[in-house]
């Protein structure tokens, strides 16, 4: 009977392609965070966002280093994305921690203002973010929360001083 050769992955190419998959994978949470930043979207879950920020952070530095070793390029762009890499390693160590530090703190409803008539779950709010780090105050915003599949919501900002209230019933304080 004759005997099929598998091909086994070397400890090395294995290495690479899990570098290169890593990277690939912090570049998209990078592209998600700018997304959501650009459509104004955030999740309910405080735990959800702290999570997905540290792996962004975490896995953020490998994206340079990635595209290097997908790309058939000369060698020395490779050492320079590879030198890119590692200096991006030294600011995202730091900062890995002062996410976990500061994006503790969740906004938390200060005072509900107006309810959307035919959408009671659409608010638009006060908020206040009481950051856990010494040198940081207390932060308001006043805005619109509109849910999103449950788990997200969409922001916007709201002047009261200019706020049209024409389908919206002001809650009493």
């Amino acid at each position: 009977m004759p005997q099929a050769n598998i091909p086994f992955a070397t400890p090395l190419s294995f290495f690479r392609s899990l570098v290169i998959g890593l990277g690939w994978l912090g570049g998209m949470f990078w592209l998600i965070d700018a997304l959501a930043n650009y459509f104004s979207v955030e999740t309910t879950s405080s735990s959800l966002r702290l999570y997905f920020n540290l792996a962004m952070v975490g896995l953020g530095w490998l994206w340079p280093l990635a595209v290097g070793l997908q790309l058939k390029a000369s060698s020395m762009l490779r050492v320079l994305l590879g030198g890119l890499s590692i200096v991006l390693l030294f600011p995202s160590v730091l900062f890995f921690g002062l996410v976990w530090v500061i994006d503790r703190a969740d906004w938390n409803n200060e005072q509900v203002l107006f309810v959307k008539r035919h959408e009671p779950s659409t608010q638009v709010v006060v908020q206040s973010r009481n950051a856990q780090f010494a040198t940081l105050s207390t932060s308001y915003r006043t805005v619109q929360l509109t849910p999103m599949l449950d788990l997200w919501q969409r922001i916007e900002p709201v002047d009261t001083a200019t706020f049209d209230t024409t389908g919206w019933q002001r809650v009493p304080q």
